[in-house]
């Protein structure tokens, strides 16, 4: 047995037209993001919120995680923010900084690293080449697998998702 929905029309007709007309694009400022865009998007997308007072417990953070155990990092690969020296960069949130990892020696070893890593040979969909950079995620699955096994694997894409629903 199926049962129709009701639908209230002059109260969802703002929210229906939203949903109508959204869409992605894929197409990039060509001015790029400034450095301050950038921080704010890291800062405002992964946090520290609050410290504890006993400093047993880990300082509370913008998404939740099984056990506080945070398994995932953020990695900022640099293309053309401005500001900010090409290379790919850690994202410290307990310092609310940016450490260099690997710098980028030429804008051809930029766009082979790049073309390799992204598969852009393969993907017409984006622009890669005016993207001001690349978010990159990646999980210590250790961090939580100790404790809770192969869900600490599952837990770390849920962490994962909350973190890109963040930057969202």
């Amino acid at each position: 047995e199926k049962v129709p929905l009701s639908v209230n029309k002059s109260e969802n007709t703002a929210l229906m037209d939203i949903q109508r007309n959204r869409k992605s694009l894929r197409k990039f400022d060509p001015e790029g993001l400034t450095f301050e865009e950038l921080s704010d998007l890291l800062h405002l997308s992964y946090c520290i919120t609050r410290e504890h007072e006993h400093k047993k417990a880990p300082p509370s953070r913008n998404i939740a995680s099984p056990g506080a155990l945070f398994p995932v990092d953020l990695y900022f690969v640099n293309q053309r923010v401005n500001g900010l020296k090409k290379g790919v960069y850690y994202y410290n949130l307990f310092e609310r900084c940016l450490q260099l990892v690997s710098d980028h020696r030429t804008d051809e070893e930029n766009d082979a690293l790049i073309n390799r890593a992204f598969l852009i040979d393969y993907q017409t969909d984006i622009d890669f080449t005016t993207a001001s950079g690349y978010i990159v995620l990646a999980a210590t699955f250790n961090r939580s697998c100790f404790k809770y096994q192969d869900k600490g694997i599952r837990f770390a894409m849920i962490d994962t998702g909350a973190i890109i629903h963040s930057i969202y």
